[in-house]
This record gives structure tokens, C-alpha cells and sequence, in this order.
């Protein structure tokens, strides 16, 4: 049987479904709206995209004609149903195409010119990540089953280890042994409580009996499986290039990502910026979400001035944007994309971190209270508004640099990181520079607002000192120094409520 230099030993894989630790009944199946669409030869699906299904970017999965008949055998073996949303780019390794799915690793064999179901569980194995697994509730392997190689005789043994009822009829609901044996390979382990389920491992998949009722996880009596896909991108099993969405109307080439080739293109995260939004409106969390998308996956090429504006498209309820509160001149309204220049500051920061040269950065005009909550000093932040103020920074480097945005909607963070080859600098931040500080003074009157039911008083505006301020980076690279000075001048702000004034 054919070995891959990564991913072991491959063969047949199904879907998977749910650990504890992922807290996710079942794979959700969506509408065919504008979550996902049919190609020509395949489908495109947002679902998996990274971002909860927002934003344009997604994974295909199609037939190549005289290659790898991925979308035929996605659709053979039961499509999102049974393994989950595509999840990965193709890709190719040790003479082998590969695409995950949130449930399978797909593989395609060019000898054979079938695409087969990879042993996710053993391939797991083989990177060493069995105390992992059973930190999630999965059952150790049993090493020798006694057959010494003999494949009737360890068929015989593993299958006579389904020894719960419920967890055995649904192996065999499959289709017979035949069917299970495909989809979900031999038993790995007999099964074993943890706490309120039974699992029991397969080379293919994890299935979980719960013993217990589990308010918004599980009942008593049910059936869940692992996402074993997922397992495979959350540990870097895979090139990471590979887990980077395609564009909405991309048309990929016929094997996406050659990873002895380009691996180690992106292998170094040369700077990180992050920012916290803790406070934020569901629709200025939607709209970090969207614009953090639309900047996900772009590499600056050497000598290329990254404009975030290009990069991040038209700001519009067309491309994604919700209403949210943004700054306009000397107050703060409802408008389309509040919450956009969260992802710019995060840019700005991760090009700081970076000692790239930066060549266009507007302050806000007042403090905005979201970029200090992480303890950064005042005037660490880059507003936008499109099309005359925009973030723009130069690749000075002689390689690409890739850009990947990570949102935790959980802690309310933020994270930009800067791929590439070691820049071979040091960056530091000098003590900042605070001066003419000044009182915001007393609250505004309140603002009369129809939108808003009567006798509901909503805060528009929160009161900030104004100052002028200086970020100062030094960047070392051999024996140049160069401090680069970035100054801002906040105005005071003063509190404000809209109070509404609609008739129910």
C-alpha cells in the first residue's frame, strides 16, 4: 500500500462529526442559496470557509477531466450529508492529490486513477497525537490485534470488539460489512466510557453513544461522530496553504498547491498584530468578520504597496457589510461597515511588528476605546474611509508575503499574521509620546432619533480625552537603524444618547 511522507498510511476515510471539545451535534446542512453553488463539474461551498460561511471565499471541489474525480466520489460516498463541507484546497504530495473534507481526507491515486477515503484515525496516530485524541474523549489504539498481518484474521478480530449494540448497528447500517468496512474502516480500540458517552475508534472515524442527556450537545441515546477533516487542519496535517479559501469566481489550476514546491514559501510568520473588540455590536462583530475575509489569503508580492482598500473591495450591503456605528466628521452615525477599521488597525499593527515601510496611515479622529483595551497606547490604530483614506504598506522584501486573518468571536479578538522568509530585522517600540492632553467637557444634549421606539435611550457616543500622540518604531536590519515617527491628533469627545422618538 502506497505511504505518504506526511500523512501515513492512506486508504478509505468517512465523515466524522463531533467531540465534546467542538460542542457540535450534527454537520449542519445549508439551503443552495448563496452559501454555496454549482460549477461546472462540481460545487462551491462557503460553509467551512473560516468564517462561519461570511464573506465571498469558500473551497471547490469539482471533477478535473483525466484526473481526480473528487466531486463523483464526494457525491458516491454521500456528500455533506456524510462527510461534512470541503474544507481544503487540493493539494499534492508524495505522488498523491489530496482534498479534506470537515469529516474525510479524500485521496487521489494516480496509478489506480480512483480517488479513495483516507485512514484519518491512523494517520492522526502516526503524527503522535494519541494523548491528544483521548484528552477529546477517543480511545487509544490497540496495537496488536494478534493477526500478525493477516488480513482475514484481524478483519474476525476487530469487528468482534463491537461490543455496544447501538454504536455496532449503526457501523453495519452502512450498507452491510462491505459498505462499513469502506466507509469507516476497522475498529481501533474496543469501545470506552468517558464520562456521559462510549466511544469507540475506527481507522476512519470516531463514533460517540451517549449515555446521558447533555443540554445543547446531546440526548441520551444518541449517536455523534469526530470530524476527522477538521482534526487534520486544526493539527497542521496538511500544507497550510492548502487550508486558504478560493475567491468566489477563481478558477483553480488542476492541482492547487504542489507542497514540496511551496511549502516553505509561507513557513515563517515574520509579524503578528491582534486588537480586542470585547463590547461590539453583533453587527460590528459581522462586519470585522467580513472585511478580515476579503483580506485572508493575500500575498504581497516583493516590492508591491499593499492598499487595504484594494484588498478589501467595495464596503457595501452588496458585498457583505451590515449597518453599525462608524465616524463621520465630528460625530458618530449608523453606516454601512462600522467596525472595517478593527481589521485596518490589526493590519497596521502586523505591518509594524513587520518593520515594513509604511506609506499611507490616517488616525481616527477621536480615541476609539476598542484599540487601548489590550493595553496599546493611544495612536496605535489606521482608520479607513473609502475611497480617500486608505492603509497602505510596502513589501520591501525580496519574497511574498501572505496575509491571514483569524477572528475568536468567543474572546473578542483579532489576529493578523504576516507570512513569509525571516526579514532578518528587529523591530521595538519606543515609549510613546503623549501631549496636550485635553477634557472631553460635559455630555452632549440628547440626540432625538425616530428610528428608535420612544422612551429608549441608546449611547451614541462616549466620552475620551483628546491629546496628540507619538508610536515610535525602531527598526534594526545589520548595521541601518531607522526610527519611524507615527502621530496622531485626537479631539476631545463628549458623551452623547439618542433618545428615541417613534410611536409603537
Amino acid at each position: 500500500m502506497p505511504v505518504s511522507s506526511k500523512l501515513g498510511r492512506l486508504a478509505s476515510s468517512l465523515f466524522v462529526g463531533i467531540a465534546l471539545s467542538l460542542l457540535l451535534p450534527f454537520i449542519p446542512v445549508y439551503a443552495a442559496d448563496s452559501m454555496d453553488q454549482a460549477i461546472s463539474g462540481g460545487h462551491f461551498y462557503r460553509q467551512a470557509n473560516g468564517f462561519g460561511g461570511r464573506s465571498d471565499q469558500g473551497f471547490l471541489i469539482w471533477d478535473e477531466p483525466g484526473g481526480p474525480a473528487f466531486y463523483s466520489e464526494f457525491r458516491a460516498l454521500g456528500g455533506v450529508r456524510a462527510l461534512g463541507y470541503p474544507a481544503s484546497r487540493r493539494y499534492e504530495e508524495a505522488g498523491f492529490i489530496y482534498l479534506v473534507t470537515q469529516g474525510a481526507l479524500l485521496q487521489y491515486h494516480p496509478q489506480l486513477q480512483r480517488v479513495l477515503l483516507g485512514n484519518t484515525f491512523e494517520i492522526l496516530e502516526k503524527a503522535g497525537l494519541n494523548d491528544l485524541l483521548y484528552a477529546r474523549g477517543i480511545p487509544m489504539s490497540i496495537a496488536d490485534d494478534g493477526s500478525n498481518g493477516d488480513f482475514e484474521k484481524a478483519k474476525q478480530t476487530r469487528l468482534s470488539w463491537l461490543t455496544n449494540n447501538a454504536i455496532k448497528r449503526h457501523y453495519f447500517r452502512a450498507g452491510g460489512e462491505e459498505a462499513a468496512l469502506r466507509l469507516y474502516g476497522l475498529p481501533m480500540s474496543k469501545p470506552q466510557a468517558f464520562g456521559p458517552f462510549i466511544t469507540q475508534r475506527f481507522q476512519r472515524i470516531a463514533l460517540q453513544y451517549w449515555t446521558e442527556n447533555v443540554p445543547g450537545i446531546a440526548r441520551k441515546g444518541d449517536i455523534t461522530t469526530i470530524l476527522g477533516g477538521d482534526l487534520l487542519k486544526e493539527f497542521n496535517l496538511l500544507p497550510f496553504e492548502a487550508k486558504l479559501p478560493h475567491m468566489r469566481y477563481e478558477r483553480p489550476a488542476p492541482i492547487a498547491f504542489k507542497a514540496a514546491q511551496v511549502g516553505k514559501q509561507f513557513e515563517n510568520v515574520i509579524a503578528e498584530g491582534t486588537s480586542e473588540f470585547a463590547g461590539s455590536s453583533r453587527s460590528r462583530v459581522h462586519n470585522i468578520v467580513i472585511a478580515a475575509s476579503k483580506i485572508h489569503g493575500y500575498v504581497i508580492q516583493p516590492g508591491e504597496a499593499f492598499s487595504f482598500l484594494k484588498a478589501l473591495g467595495p464596503i457595501s450591503r452588496k458585498s457583505g457589510f451590515q449597518t453599525s456605528l462608524v465616524i463621520w466628521g465630528d460625530k458618530t452615525i449608523w453606516g454601512i461597515g462600522g467596525g472595517v477599521c478593527q481589521v485596518s488597525t490589526t493590519v497596521f499593527r502586523a505591518a509594524f511588528w513587520a518593520g515594513l515601510p509604511i506609506a499611507e496611515r490616517h488616525p481616527h479622529t477621536y480615541r476609539v476605546m476598542y484599540y487601548e483595551q489590550d493595553g496599546s497606547p493611544p495612536g496605535f490604530d489606521a482608520t479607513i474611509y473609502s475611497p480617500w483614506l486608505d492603509l497602505r504598506f510596502v513589501n520591501d522584501t525580496e519574497h511574498p508575503i501572505l496575509v491571514q486573518a483569524r477572528v475568536d468571536e468567543q474572546a473578542m479578538k483579532l489576529t493578523i499574521t504576516l507570512r513569509g522568509r525571516d526579514l532578518d530585522r528587529t523591530v521595538e517600540m519606543l515609549p510613546a509620546i503623549k501631549k496636550n492632553v485635553e477634557a472631553p467637557g460635559p455630555p452632549l444634549p440628547d440626540l432625538l432619533d425616530p428610528s428608535l421606539p420612544r422612551g429608549v435611550r441608546l449611547q451614541v457616543e462616549w466620552a475620551v480625552d483628546g491629546m496628540e500622540t507619538g508610536i515610535l518604531r525602531q527598526v534594526v536590519q545589520g548595521d541601518n537603524t531607522r526610527i519611524d515617527e507615527f502621530w496622531s491628533e485626537f479631539t476631545p469627545w463628549r458623551e452623547r444618547w439618542a433618545v428615541g422618538t417613534r410611536r409603537y
